[in-house]
């Protein structure tokens, strides 16, 4: 699928009819990428929202979801697909509403589509703005030159559908958030990744199929309980508890894990506002950056952690290095406790002589202990020691072998949480000092929003624990419920229980036992997938100096990520922020490759400030290889991400082939303007 342009008309900040063209729609120019370049809020993704409304009829992306206030309510109502200044105008004027809509024109399989969807608002006099769908309309062009129309809706989105399907679309905008989102070994990376493989999997029949057998499982129950006694019935009693006690806990966790997404969302934007009072800009930029890297550092000392905890169970041999040392030495010498071997020789032949031990024991003639006297003295002094440790001596061995294996990677991992800890002591150090110089502002209203940011704050930290207790207690009742379904089922053994609803239940849950089955195994075909491809990319992104180090992105169990080393060992709590990105970027690449169902990948890619915290190397080998990955790439820069530096990188590279810069005309009012790619200088 390649994109030729998209028209907009009064879509969101776009006033009036305005369009864009795409490099890379030529197959024979190996010019295929486009960059919009321009400040926050000037309507970059509006660009990416405009191509998914035109295709699915999206109003708004998933990355709108948090602006929700709660899960019951409907999304913020300033999310506007009609442009805000042109209902005002009509509004003065005729008041006959207004028509925005966004037309896109394509190619895929040699057959040329042109997409047209339409949305009407109007305004009222309480400044209300209602808004519904209008027509929706695609041409078909095949390589014959017939053309076909169609203005069915459902028609029109089963084709769209068969040229990329709906589930996998939100893997072809690359934001910053969800790139942020991956780099963090938290509950939010976990769901990226597991909604992402479950997106790719397109398997809603079979997930279809175990929800009904779920449904039904607990119907039969139901009517088994109706003709069970005693025991039995009460194992089903305590069954549909605590399944139902599951369910509570489940939509309390739904509703928590909303709710924090709200909060989340909040603060950024308070933080967004508060750095509008220029006199204190560079304090609140600094805090938030502070912020960020403390929480990447927590991250990382709480998995070094981890790593410590698994080390401890081998570290207790370390504590005998320097007693082993000296032992070894002595049997080395022969010099045990520091007395000579003849010395020790002239004390037994005395005791003979005596028959009498040092300590005044008399020793008998014959006796066990005389025997063992008589046998050592008449060994030669060569063997004495020799005969008596070398399996001691072997131990020894295999005892300083392991301590030297394990002392440098103890020293390793204290010297890594030291330092972590110390690192997060200084940010720690500098938030307050940051917290002390912006709380002696007197301004009304930047007071009020500091208030709110400290409200939120307390808010996110109540509702992680409190998700984090949820957890806890779904993990508690599955394990009862385990254990009520072993007992109910050693009942129906025991008390021999054969009738038609128990022979129901035995066969819906073997029926369901093996559709999981089935998933898992695709689940795993999936993620081999994934980790090869996020593998191969991250192999061309990352910086050459570093690239022997990695061998391998991997998919854990809880979908968490994990980067193994040359030798097969987690390695990710090393790697480096950038390093971290650059992997996010791969992973999510890999997603898009993989949903566009064919061996490279065939859709175009919208990438919206994507570098980040990437180093040079990173940045000229990500502005390098994703031309290659891509048929067309659109980069949505602003001005602190792509500087001259990039410019001229890409400029080199030869796939540099469009330039539009978004230029604010007003409030509610962004202009496209092309400039020429030679000629384009930004403003860093």
């Amino acid at each position: 699928m390649k994109i030729k342009d998209i028209e907009l008309c009064n879509f969101k900040q776009y006033y009036g009819k305005q369009n864009i063209e795409f490099a890379g729609y030529d197959t024979d120019s190996s010019e295929n990428v486009t960059v919009v370049y321009g400040e926050n809020g000037r309507g970059k993704t509006s660009l990416y929202r405009a191509l998914m409304f035109a295709l699915y009829g999206d109003k708004f992306l998933d990355q709108d979801k948090n602006l929700q206030g709660s899960r019951n309510k409907d999304l913020n109502p300033d999310l506007y697909i009609v442009n805000i200044n042109a209902l005002k105008e009509d509004f003065e004027a005729e008041n006959d509403g207004v028509e925005a809509y966004v037309k896109v024109n394509f190619i895929n399989d040699n057959i040329e589509y042109s997409l047209y969807r339409s949305m009407f608002g109007i305004q009222n006099s309480q400044d209300e703005i209602f808004e519904e769908d209008g027509k929706v309309k695609l041409t078909v062009k095949n390589e014959d030159g017939n053309t076909k129309v169609i203005e069915d809706k459902e028609k029109i989105e089963q084709k769209v559908n068969s040229i990329l399907d709906g589930r996998v679309k939100s893997y072809f905008l690359f934001d910053g958030e969800r790139i942020e989102r991956l780099t963090k070994a938290t509950k939010e990376q976990k769901e990226e990744v597991a909604g992402g493989i479950k997106n790719l999997l397109k398997i809603d029949e079979l997930n279809c199929s175990i929800d009904a057998l779920e449904k039904l499982k607990k119907k039969i129950r139901k009517e088994l309980k109706k003709i069970s006694t005693g025991d039995y019935r009460k194992s089903i009693e305590k069954l549909d508890k605590l399944d139902n006690k599951k369910e509570t806990l489940e939509k309390d966790l739904d509703s928590l894990s909303e709710e924090l997404k709200y909060a989340r969302k909040q603060e950024k934007d308070i933080e967004n506002e508060l750095a509008k009072f220029d006199e204190y800009k560079d304090l609140i930029y600094e805090r938030k950056s502070l912020k960020k890297r403390k929480d990447e550092l927590t991250n990382d000392r709480e998995e070094l952690s981890d790593k410590i905890r698994n080390f401890n169970n081998k570290a207790i041999m370390l504590l005998a290095d320097d007693i082993l040392e000296n032992v070894f030495a002595d049997i080395n010498n022969k010099d045990i406790s520091g007395i000579d071997i003849k010395v020790k020789k002239k004390v037994v032949d005395r005791i003979l002589n005596q028959m009498k031990c040092i300590c005044g024991t008399n020793l008998n003639l014959d006796s066990k202990e005389h025997k063992a006297l008589k046998e050592w003295a008449n060994e030669p002094e060569e063997n004495v020691v020799d005969d008596r440790i070398m399996d001691f001596r072997d131990e020894l061995i295999k005892a300083r072998e392991y301590i030297s294996n394990n002392k440098d990677n103890c020293d390793e991992l204290l010297g890594s949480f030291s330092k972590l800890d110390g690192s997060i002591e200084e940010i720690n150090s500098r938030l307050e000092q940051l917290d002390a110089e912006i709380d002696d502002v007197s301004d009304e209203e930047f007071e009020e929003k500091k208030e709110y940011r400290k409200k939120l704050i307390k808010d996110i930290s109540n509702f992680e624990q409190e998700i984090e207790n949820k957890e806890k207690k779904i993990s508690e009742v599955e394990n009862k419920i385990q254990q009520a379904e072993n007992k109910r089922k050693n009942l129906e053994k025991q008390q021999n229980i054969k009738n038609e609803f128990s022979k129901k239940l035995e066969l819906t849950e073997n029926t369901l036992a093996k559709l999981e089955k089935i998933k898992n195994l695709f689940i795993s075909e999936v993620k081999d997938d994934l980790e090869e491809e996020a593998t191969a990319i991250f192999k061309r992104l990352i910086d050459s100096a570093t690239k022997d180090t990695f061998k391998r992105i991997i998919v854990n169990d809880d979908y968490s990520l994990e980067i193994l080393d040359w030798n097969n060992r987690p390695f990710l709590a090393n790697i480096s922020a950038g390093q971290r990105q650059v992997m996010s970027l791969a992973f999510i690449t890999a997603l898009a490759k993989i949903a566009g169902g064919k061996d490279i990948l065939e859709v175009p890619l919208f990438m919206d400030t994507p570098f980040g915290r990437l180093s040079g190397n990173h940045r000229d080998n990500l502005l390098k290889e994703i031309p290659e990955l891509s048929p067309q790439w659109i980069l949505l820069a602003t001005d602190t991400e792509f500087t001259r530096v990039e410019a001229e990188e890409l400029r080199k590279s030869g796939n540099w082939g469009k330039v539009y810069k978004l230029e604010l005309i007003e409030d509610g009012y962004t202009k496209l303007k092309e400039v020429s790619v030679n000629q384009f200088k930004p403003k860093r």
